[in-house]
């Protein structure tokens, strides 16, 4: 996938399966999750980093569902920043099928970076803003008009 990171891929498991022999909602978010901590240690955001006393906090999300993903499957997802300030990351993550390629879900995200010991959002630090903004340049060729964004742009 050009000027992506690598993408999280992970193989389906049985007990992801609802009713229906299909990934269950809750997975979505599992799997989705999953890559954005993969995002994290990317951009420096790790333990140590946790350890300091700063992390980013989810604060909203919405997926959207475009095909069935059956147990068994290999999926991947990549992961794209949309739009950063100094607190906030607006982030889109796509999942395929790792065999053919289909857009299976979209799942936006509004990351909030936050002071641990205050449980209060606040900046982030320069380094791991000029990791965004370097990472964010790679993405700005990507394009993001093939789903809808649901979330509000960042102002």
């Amino acid at each position: 996938m050009k000027n992506k990171n690598t993408p999280y891929s992970v193989l389906v498991a049985p007990e992801w399966a609802d009713y229906n022999d299909h990934l269950t909602e809750s997975y979505y978010l599992y799997i989705f999750s999953e890559a954005c901590a993969d995002f994290y240690h990317l951009i420096g955001v790790n333990q140590q980093y946790r350890d300091n006393g700063l992390s980013y906090f989810t604060v909203e999300t919405n997926i959207q569902h475009r095909n069935e993903v059956k147990t068994g499957e290999r999926v991947h997802v990549t992961t794209q920043i949309c739009a950063v300030d100094d607190k906030r990351i607006h982030l889109v993550h796509k999942m395929v099928h790792s065999n053919y390629s289909s857009l299976l879900a979209v799942c936006e995200q509004i990351l909030l970076h936050v002071d641990l010991t205050k449980r209060r959002a606040c900046c982030a630090p320069k380094i791991i803003l000029q990791a965004l903004e370097k990472l964010k340049m790679k993405h700005s060729n990507n394009d993001t008009d093939a789903w809808r964004l649901s979330l509000p742009a960042l102002k």
